[in-house]
């Protein structure tokens, strides 16, 4: 059994051009007392085995402990938390994507705060705050600099924006990333977590993201995964509506996408507009015209 108390996970696919400084990051990382061990998945990368190769030399050359899973078919990414999650030994389970960057003192940041909070019920994690490649905030800050809170309160309550990136109970990962199915995105987990549980949010950076790079997971100029994004989207305004009512600007913006993205599979705006909450309707019809100014842009800049 490992001590370790993080098992950080990254998702791979096509991943030679990023992967190596994801790794170097977590070099950094390696020296103190905070143990951690890194699983590497590859989703099937249909690149002549340099992905695999690459994990594999990497592996060979880490100096804490990893572990690789390669998977036998292309799953878009949907599957690859849960097949690590499921050899993690780590207390906590943290989402490293192939082309990010772990900030230097983030393991030493979430360790203190896991102590910090360790006698608080229903607490399953810490929650840290994140940098573009210049080193600029991707949101915006929270009006403190430590809050309890799940994660709908965070956005909608303390209307606090922007990327964010949490280290959670292995448990709990196993359990929401296990019914995913082909093209799930991630965040269809955290927000059925955010209907049960808390984190401790931080303003503390603790994850860099390459926003820039066309390839980038966490580049969002190219739309991809529509299907997958829609039904993230429809959850989350049918079941949230409760907090969205406190923050319109979020259900504004969160139906404005819904609708665009239903315009690219061929859904009938008054079809899209049934399907949500009856008392986002009216905020629904007045948003459309843009949204489907929006899905029409797309198309003339191939977006999709």
């Amino acid at each position: 059994m490992s001590s370790a108390l993080f098992s950080i996970i990254t998702p791979c696919y096509r991943g030679t051009a990023t992967l190596r400084r994801a790794y170097e990051s977590l070099a950094a990382q390696y020296g103190g007392a905070i143990q951690f061990e890194w699983i590497l998945v590859d989703d099937f990368s249909d690149d002549n085995n340099q992905t695999v190769a690459l994990i594999e030399e990497l592996c060979r050359v880490a100096p804490f402990p990893t572990k690789t899973v390669f998977l036998k078919k292309n799953y878009y990414g949907s599957r690859s938390t849960s097949v690590g999650a499921a050899v993690a030994t780590g207390e906590y389970v943290l989402i490293l994507d192939q082309d990010d960057m772990i900030a230097k003192d983030a393991l030493r940041i979430f360790k203190e705060l896991i102590d910090k909070y360790s006698s608080v019920a229903n607490v399953i994690g810490i929650c840290g705050r994140c940098v573009d490649m210049q080193g600029r905030l991707i949101g915006t800050r929270m009006p403190r600099d430590e809050i309890l809170a799940n994660e709908l309160e965070i956005r909608h309550v303390y209307k606090t924006r922007g990327e964010m990136w949490q280290c959670t109970r292995r448990e709990i990962v196993q359990e929401y990333f296990s019914d995913f199915v082909p093209g799930d995105v991630n965040g269809y987990a955290w927000t059925r977590i955010a209907r049960k549980f808390q984190y401790v949010y931080t303003d503390r950076i603790v994850r860099q993201y390459d926003t820039g790079n066309p390839l980038s997971v966490s580049n969002t100029r190219k739309l991809g995964n529509i299907d997958a994004k829609i039904k993230l989207l429809h959850y989350y305004l049918v079941n949230n509506q409760d907090y969205l009512e406190r923050d319109r600007f979020s259900l504004v913006m969160y139906l404005q996408q819904y609708l665009r993205l239903t315009s690219h599979i061929g859904l009938s705006l008054n079809v899209a507009i049934s399907k949500v909450a009856p008392q986002q309707r009216y905020w629904a019809f007045a948003i459309a015209p843009l949204a489907r100014l929006r899905a029409a842009l797309d198309r003339t800049l191939k977006r999709v």
